[in-house]
């Protein structure tokens, strides 16, 4: 049995049971909602978003809210200041990023959450600079030994690389529990 109150991992966002209902053939119906219950400083900031965007509907106004959140997450970790002064000073670029993501299907939970693994982990918020959200969506961006940018439009977006790896991290340490369905118990007879 499923029980209220448990943790899960969905494409590397914390979600938590509320209701579980026994439906059809074994299989269960779930009402879940993001885990609000971890009590770190960027999980809290996280929360506080999520709350203020719950009734906009408007993608710019969003977009705008989001780049916000990012500017002052990356400020408090204190890395790549100058990128993230070039982008409080012109974020128009990178609030068009999330609009993309927006129309490309992407949750405004993924986004934030993937946004949120990059500021706090080690790898990539010291090895990507906060100004490259600017076109983290659309292309990936790189840095040769001229300091000058270039992007290979056959590439993977930066984000859809962050949170891909957000996600196997996330799950590379949850227990994983498979419950078999009746396609695959069908024609074995199960003795006691």
């Amino acid at each position: 049995m499923i029980e209220v109150g448990t943790r899960i991992i969905i494409e590397g966002i914390p979600y938590k049971i509320e209701s579980c209902n026994k439906g059809k053939s074994g299989k269960y119906v779930l009402v879940i909602d993001i885990d609000r219950t971890c009590g770190n400083e960027i999980r809290d900031s996280i929360n506080l978003l999520l709350d203020e965007l719950l009734d906009i509907e408007s993608k710019k106004i969003i977009s705008k809210k989001v780049i916000e959140w990012f500017i002052n997450e990356k400020l408090k970790a204190g890395i790549s200041i100058g990128s993230i002064a070039r982008l409080k000073t012109e974020p128009e670029m990178a609030e068009r990023q999330i609009r993309t993501l927006l129309r490309n299907g992407e949750s405004i939970e993924s986004i934030v959450e993937t946004l949120a693994f990059w500021i706090t982990n080690k790898w990539w918020s010291a090895n990507v600079l906060a100004s490259f959200i600017s076109s983290f969506a659309t292309k990936k961006v790189y840095r040769n030994p001229n300091n000058t940018f270039y992007s290979k439009e056959s590439e993977i977006p930066l984000y859809y690389k962050i949170k891909e790896k957000m996600i196997a991290l996330r799950q590379s340490n949850v227990e994983k529990i498979h419950i078999e369905s009746e396609e695959e118990t069908d024609g074995r007879i199960i003795v006691e």
